[in-house]
């Protein structure tokens, strides 16, 4: 798996790699994780995916894949708390190394998990989903696809982690 960090999310990323353990997941999102992926026309989706509807238009396809497979990430840990970001990037590194090497069974493409948070508890970025973070999960068709590739033109916290079968 290769890991891409923004500057952002450099000394969140460094602070939840400190403590090796792994956190139990609330239970809405252990259900989504165990419940695993499916692949249906080409493409991965969550089995049980948080998004009943169908994506906006005028989504391409590559933006309809990341919109669909979004898991919102939030916890009850209250945002004025330092471990507060590093709580929910744990849940979203969980995320990842829980369903990354099934996605790579399914698939012969690239696939990527890449888990965004808001920069600062009192504000909202325009270019994150949620007020506290969101992970995403594509599959890596073309160059542009690939969030690593430019993570950091990203004003909030972002780390990408892309796996490929061998």
């Amino acid at each position: 798996m290769e890991i891409a960090v923004n500057a952002a999310m450099e000394p969140v990323f460094r602070a939840a790699a400190a403590d090796d353990c792994e956190p139990g997941l609330p239970s809405d999102l252990e259900e989504l994780v165990r419940a695993g992926l499916v692949r249906s026309g080409g493409r991965l989706y969550f089995a049980r995916p948080e998004h009943k509807t169908p994506p906006p238009s005028p989504l391409d396809d590559f933006e309809s894949e990341r919109w669909v497979n979004t898991i919102h990430l939030d916890t009850q840990t209250p945002a004025s708390d330092p471990s507060w970001r590093i709580e929910l990037l744990r849940h979203g590194l969980t995320v990842a190394r829980r369903l990354l090497p099934q996605a790579i069974t399914l698939t012969r493409l690239p696939v990527q998990i890449v888990v965004s948070l808001q920069s600062a508890p009192d504000g909202v970025d325009p270019e994150l989903d949620f007020a506290t973070g969101a992970v995403h999960l594509a599959l890596i068709r073309a160059p542009h696809d690939d969030v690593a590739a430019h993570i950091d033109g990203f004003g909030q916290p972002v780390i990408a982690m892309t796996a490929t079968a061998r």
